[in-house]
């Protein structure tokens, strides 16, 4: 392993090599797509994850081995994320017993099929919601991207705009 942040070699998460020991999918040998993706939720956390086969010197199949990549989204991805994007983001276990009322409220929206549920959160700011599943298709976290509703009060502003015309012109 390789801990990108100390720059140094890293032994592979503990979490990761027993949940590849009791699951294979991401070592099985599949040629149709040779690349997976997607997450795993780990007691240390959501983790996306790359596998990708290691052909034999010759290229020849079946692959001699799988090269496993993965970024744990913990708190300093997601500052990480928040910077680039320059919003506020959030992430929320699917199943926490205690997770607040605005995510249970999507929850259930974005397990009924919805890719992306959008739901105002006060007259200045917006969330979007997503939900990221395991490499089974299972729910693991909710994705939480709020941003500010300037298109909201530009139109606020242009019909008290027309509005204040039609009071002055009739």
């Amino acid at each position: 392993g390789y801990d990108r942040y100390t720059r140094q070699p890293a032994e592979a998460p503990r979490a990761l090599l027993e949940y590849l020991r009791i699951d294979d999918t991401l070592l099985a040998d599949s040629s149709e797509d040779p690349l997976q993706t997607g997450y795993l939720m780990l007691p240390e956390g959501p983790l996306l994850v790359l596998a990708a086969p290691v052909p034999a010197e010759d290229g020849s199949l079946p692959p001699v081995g799988t090269l496993i990549w993965g970024r744990y989204l913990d708190s300093l991805e997601i500052q990480r994320l928040a910077e680039i994007t320059r919003l506020p983001i959030r992430l929320q276990p699917y199943y926490d017993p205690r997770l607040p009322d605005r995510y249970v409220a999507v929850r259930d929206l974005l397990s009924a099929g919805a890719p992306i549920v959008t739901r105002a959160l006060d007259e200045h700011r917006i969330a979007s919601y997503a939900l990221l599943e395991d490499v089974h298709g299972n729910p693991i976290v909710i994705l939480e991207v709020e941003q500010t509703r300037d298109i909201y009060r530009q139109g606020q502003s242009v019909i008290l705009a027309q509005a204040g015309i039609i009071l002055i012109f009739g």
